[in-house]
């Protein structure tokens, strides 16, 4: 659902979301994605939201780098084949607190990445001592700018 006004003033949100709190009892908490600084971010506080979490975008010029690692850490191009299940289970694993997390399995991945645009090793699986800890992916979007997430690490790492 999607709820927009295009008055920033407290009370055109409070109408909007008062008459909609009101009839879904049992719900404690509701998850909205609201740029930060707007003035939409002050009224959600003002009307009771509490902020739980950031998500950023960042933009920067391509510059080509080289990274140094620790000897017992690798990174390994992901092929679907032989690292889906792998990503499955370090996604769900890294991700299974966040609110909205739902767990993956390789028929949910393959479907997905069918209707990406990943460049060339844009997934990659970090192992540390042979064992796979991590990953981050990435994919060019409509703008042609590539976005990079999920990164994700196993708990305890």
């Amino acid at each position: 659902m999607i709820l927009h006004s295009k008055s920033s003033m407290t009370d055109a949100y409070r109408s909007l979301l008062t008459p909609l709190l009101s009839k879904i009892s049992g719900i404690d908490e509701v998850y909205l994605f609201v740029s930060l600084g707007k003035p939409v971010e002050s009224i959600l506080k003002e009307i009771g939201f509490k902020v739980e979490g950031y998500s950023f975008v960042l933009k920067r010029r391509l510059i080509s780098s080289s990274l140094e690692t620790p000897e017992e850490i690798d990174f390994t191009t992901f092929d679907l084949e032989k690292h889906g299940e792998t990503f499955c289970k370090i996604i769900n694993s890294a991700f299974a607190k966040l609110a909205g997390h739902f767990d993956i399995d390789p028929n949910w991945l393959k479907s997905n990445l069918s209707i990406s645009t990943v460049p060339d090793s844009g997934i990659q699986l970090l192992y540390k001592e042979n064992e796979p800890v991590g990953l981050f992916f990435s994919e060019i979007n409509s703008e042609r700018l590539l976005e990079i997430g999920p990164l994700a690490l196993l708990p305890g790492f």
